[in-house]
């Protein structure tokens, strides 16, 4: 990233801008290299970052067994933005609910938390093969896991369904680093 052009705060009388004196450069030079930090952070290239298959990263609420299988996995994968920013890219189709809950979850990648609440409307939910246009997708502050609900109530139970199940969407959630 080029270096953002810098001025120093000068006293002058606000009509000869030659008038007056050099005041708190120090403290404007201080916000400049912050600002720099952050342009050239930002100006890092974004990867795309496929993590590994794990079962485990597909979890449900209550009595709710989700079965993910690799082969149901078209993408599954996060793009790192100035080290803050995570974009969650998911798309699940034709995994298998049993039990009972009202939340699919998906593990946030990489031992990340989330910094802040994120809630999202997915691209596209199927309960039991039933398009689901109300569906939501949260994470708590601290969270290790995106919530996939049914509905806005966040209180539906999933459908129990075999192969019918599809959960699509890309989130921005803001991250901790992991411990």
């Amino acid at each position: 990233m080029p270096e953002i052009t810098r001025v120093v705060w000068e006293d002058n009388d606000g009509i000869d801008p030659n008038s007056g004196t050099e005041i708190n450069n120090d403290a404007l030079q201080e916000i400049y290299d912050s600002i720099q930090a952050a342009f050239d952070e930002a100006d890092q290239p974004a990867t795309v970052v496929t993590p590994a298959y794990d079962a485990g990263d597909f979890t449900g609420s209550g009595t709710i067994a989700w079965t993910v299988q690799s082969g149901d996995v078209a993408r599954y994968a996060y793009t790192l933005l100035a080290q803050r920013l995570m974009v969650l890219d998911v798309q699940l189709s034709g995994t298998t609910v049993s039990g009972t809950g009202t939340e699919l979850r998906i593990a946030i990648p990489a031992g990340y938390t989330a910094a802040a609440p994120t809630m999202a409307r997915p691209a596209s939910v199927r309960d039991n093969n039933t398009e689901k246009p109300e569906a939501i997708a949260v994470v708590e502050q601290d969270g290790t896991y995106v919530s996939v609900y049914v509905d806005a109530t966040q209180a539906t139970n999933w459908s129990a369904s075999t192969n019918q199940t599809r959960v699509w969407f890309s989130m921005p959630i803001f991250v901790n680093p992991p411990a």
